[in-house]
């Protein structure tokens, strides 16, 4: 027992909330084996969310996220009906620490940790017809941009009702 709080003493908050991560997932494992249910699928397993605007104008939705320090190969955009799915994976520069080694003194100790690496998801539901063709997106300084043209309107057009003739 000591040791375990001589441990969270040494490592700090972080070292509290990747536990608490740990047992989550581990909560999650027990019920889906004893309910045979699949809650993994209900549950969000990504590491971070980034900041998002969703706007539009009479013509188009704009959808900009903020994700610096990423590359454009560990993003994916996908459109499923109405739903617009960006996913991401932003690596850590530093490397990884496997589990033997935080049990030993690391050479290096966060001071403090603000930025958040892994993988999003971002959902984001468009509440009209869109034009899928014209679909794009830009990256640039750390802002991924994304431009969805809505389907144009249709006139109202009046239909004129016909009678039977006998």
């Amino acid at each position: 027992m000591q040791k375990n709080i001589d441990y969270f003493l040494t490592k700090g908050p972080m070292a509290v909330l990747e536990n608490i991560n740990k047992i989550q997932n581990k909560v999650v494992k027990i019920l889906d084996d004893t309910l045979n249910i699949d809650l993994k699928s209900c549950v969000s397993h990504t590491d971070f969310t980034p900041a998002a605007d969703f706007y539009e104008n009479d013509t188009t939705f704009h959808i900009e996220l903020d994700l610096p320090g990423m590359h454009i190969k560990d993003i994916d955009i996908t459109l499923n009906h109405d739903r617009l799915v960006v996913l991401g994976l932003r690596k850590s520069p530093h490397k990884p620490v496997s589990e033997e080694e935080l049990e030993e003194e690391p050479s290096d100790r966060y001071i403090e940790k603000d930025i958040d690496y892994g993988s999003f998801e971002r959902i984001f539901c468009l509440p009209a017809e869109v034009d899928e063709s014209k679909i794009k997106a830009s990256y640039h300084n750390g802002v991924l941009n994304i431009t969805v043209p809505k389907v144009k309107e249709s006139k109202l057009k009046k239909i004129k009702i016909e009678t039977e003739s006998k």
